[in-house]
């Protein structure tokens, strides 16, 4: 490495990390008058006084957060940012999981500030791959990124007794004070290493395909042998893998859209044999643009203008979350597209069109109406991008290429929108995905169609839609962890009610001993099973049991004496571990000797399936099924099908977790009851196809309809 480069790098980091300081000890300058604030708007007086305590507790310990925080920062510029807790770990809290809010939001912060600077941190990680011999280093690999800029606050505040109110309010003050100061010095170190020559004019754009026209999705898929890593941070237009459109449909691999055209044209030349009409010669150059001229007189006529500007007004309109869309709708739609065709036929003397003019017209006619009979776009993209065959009819009218060439940049950006309507358009809430954008790029072809640049128009969308998959990314991996920890969670309190079921099995306990096992000591066991990788024979489970098991045998004795000497120590563990049971449990032990009563077992409750039963064949086919698979899924009592994702099997219950398109948790279904509805119907495994083969499938379609149409019918 250069001695000018890691000058600079080193300069930046020293001037960074003063900045953040800085920025927290204004915010600790100002935290004591917005905790005043909130403590003057409080409902209550306990809430009031835990803002005023916190405010005590930052005025006496505050000074000595600042120094810790730039120690921290400091030793990232020296180490690998230390591992994010998973969950079941130390981010989990046994009753309100406080830990686990907090650090959820602190994660959400970072990952704001992550996505706010995406190009920032996209090309500062191209620049650091260059600086190191093109080793790749990610985003999350930078040094001050925001997750760890985050994760020194959560380090140098543990030593303050902050409830989780107040932290909320100190994160957020946070994200404002410091955290927005990584924007500036982000784009300044970008701008210095690019002064300094190291990739001077590097972009965040997307990667485009060798010889294609734009960035579309027919670009290939990142290749097989890539690492996981690298394929989420190579920038491409299509899906991957990991994330390509499904469809339940079996032309995954369709014919080239070359061939299924020319196939096409070979069944329009037959009708029109059929119907009597004589062939032409090819025509000259002359003839051509003639032809030309008399298609673009009357797709340009005042009257196919008005007709579709006044169809287009409804969707391109669309303002609201939600737009009631049915078969009726769709019915109008077909209606004014069969009457475009039709005006379009009325205007036009077919004496004066080229046979390839003709096939034209016919084919981009039926290209939009195999659109609106595919059932895999919701009714609404239909609606659409429906509004398109006038605009796309001129452009192929005036581009030869547009039909005979697969990069066209105009047929790359239809498929590649067709793509996002099928995958990123929620129905419920049309502003929540990609909806608006589309309706934003219809509007702009409708303006403009011969003039658009559609790889600029393609790019927009692209970036939209990295933003929609990071956005899925982080809520999907919320989602999960939320369900994992809440399952661990579930699992530690089981193991504990458990062993403290067989504690008192068949013994005479005073009441306040029973309920203390069935409450405090529950809570604690489950605590530490949760912090000892769910092991009931850890030493520490072993101590406290053992503890336990003594005080027990000396109440049954009647040795009161005893027994508060044996639930001495074990008290003591409690409190250390939840020190807000320190009055309950120093009342348990002050009141410990009463009346022996027995056992008296609670009821039954429903049995979850766990690993304690084999699963049976119908919970193996459900349980086969690998997270990442892609289902259509039609909730019982409705008549709408929506996607959803598997991302988890829990093992010990045999549930599986679903999330929507967003990434939001969907549903929770059991293994048996994801078998029967893979049985009867409700749920839909889809498949995966390439990019750019939706395009090709519904070319590939309106061959096959056409096809019949030419056979001899048989007696």
């Amino acid at each position: 490495m250069k001695q000018q480069i890691k000058n600079i790098l080193d300069d930046w980091d020293r001037n960074t990390i003063n900045h953040l300081c800085h920025g927290l000890q204004r915010l600790l300058d100002h935290v004591g008058d917005v905790l005043v604030d909130f403590a003057s708007k409080s409902e209550s007086n306990a809430i009031q006084t835990e803002f005023f305590d916190a405010q005590r507790e930052l005025f006496l310990k505050g000074a000595a957060t600042v120094p810790a925080f730039q120690k921290q920062l400091e030793s990232y510029t020296q180490t690998a940012a230390p591992a994010r807790p998973e969950p079941g770990a130390d981010t989990l809290s046994l009753l309100d999981k406080d830990d686990y809010d907090l650090s959820v939001a602190l994660d959400t912060i970072a990952d704001n500030c992550a996505q706010r600077n995406q190009q920032s941190l996209h090309a500062l990680s191209q620049r650091m791959s260059a600086i190191h011999g093109g080793r790749h280093v990610t985003p999350e690999k930078l040094t001050l990124n925001p997750h760890q800029v985050t994760q020194a606050l959560q380090q140098c505040s543990e030593p303050l007794a902050l409830n989780k109110r107040v932290q909320l309010v100190l994160y957020t003050l946070f994200d404002r004070y410091v955290v927005s100061l990584l924007d500036e010095a982000y784009e300044t170190l970008n701008q210095q290493l690019a002064e300094a020559g190291v990739l001077p004019t590097v972009r965040y754009r997307v990667s485009k395909k060798p010889g294609s026209a734009s960035g579309g999705p027919a670009g290939p898929s990142p290749s097989e042998d890539q690492s996981a890593e690298q394929q989420a941070d190579t920038p491409h237009s299509g899906f991957n893998e990991s994330e390509s459109i499904m469809m339940p449909a079996d032309t995954i691999y369709p014919p080239s859209t070359d061939e299924s055209i020319q196939a096409i044209r070979a069944l329009l030349t037959e009708q029109r044999r059929a119907k009597g009409m004589a062939p032409q010669l090819p025509p000259t150059p002359q003839e051509q643009q003639a032809s030309v001229q008399h298609l673009n007189q009357a797709l340009n006529s005042p009257a196919l203008t008005e007709h579709a500007v006044s169809n287009a007004a409804s969707v391109l309109s669309i303002r609201s979350d939600k737009m009631m869309v049915d078969k009726q709708l769709l019915f109008k739609v077909k209606e004014a597209l069969s009457k475009q065709r039709s005006m379009i036929q009325s205007l036009t003397d077919r004496s004066k069109l080229t046979e390839q003019d003709q096939d034209l017209i016919e084919i981009v006619g039926l290209l939009f109406e195999a659109i609106l009979d595919d059932e895999n776009l919701p009714v609404v993209v239909k609606t659409l991008l429906a509004h398109l065959h006038t605009p796309y009819l001129k452009i192929a009218a005036n581009d030869p290429v547009f039909l005979q060439g697969t990069e066209h940049p105009a047929r790359l950006l239809l498929d590649y929108m067709l793509q996002l309507g099928a995958h990123w358009v929620d129905t419920e809430n049309l502003n929540q995905g990609i909806f608006p954008d589309l309706q934003r790029t219809v509007r702009q072809i409708l303006d403009k169609p011969l003039e658009i640049d559609f790889g600029e128009l393609q790019e927009a969308l692209v970036e939209r839609e990295k933003q929609l998959k990071q956005n899925r990314q982080l809520t999907e991996k919320r989602t999960l962890a939320t369900e994992q920890g809440q399952a661990t969670l579930a699992q530690s309190r089981k193991t504990a009610q458990s062993a403290v079921k067989t504690l008192l099995s068949d013994r005479p306990l005073p009441k306040n001993v029973r309920t203390f096992l069935q409450t405090m000591f529950v809570d604690y066991l489950s605590l530490l099973l949760l912090r000892n990788g769910m092991n009931p024979k850890h030493p520490k489970c072993k101590e406290a049991l053992s503890h336990t098991v003594q005080m027990i045998k000396r109440v049954s004795s009647g040795d009161n004496e005893a027994a508060v000497s044996a639930a001495q120590p074990l008290g003591e563990l409690i409190v250390e571990l939840l020190p807000h049971y320190e009055s309950p449990v120093e009342d348990f032990i002050a009141g410990l000797h009463g009346p022996l009563t027995p056992d008296t077992p609670p009821p039954e409750e429903k049995k979850e399936a766990t690993q304690d039963t084999a699963p049976t064949s119908e919970e193996l086919a459900a349980m086969e099924l690998k997270p990442g698979t892609w289902l259509r899924w039609t909730p019982k009592g409705s008549d709408k099908e929506q996607p959803i994702k598997l991302i988890w099997i829990n093992p010990h219950t045999r549930n599986l977790l679903f999330v929507d398109q967003n990434g939001a948790k969907a549903a929770q279904m059991q293994a048996l009851e994801v078998s029967d509805g893979l049985n009867n119907g409700s749920l839909k495994p889809m498949k995966k196809i390439l990019p750019g083969s939706l395009l090709n499938g519904l070319f590939d379609g309106i061959r096959k309809r056409l096809q019949p149409t030419q056979e001899p019918a048989t007696k």
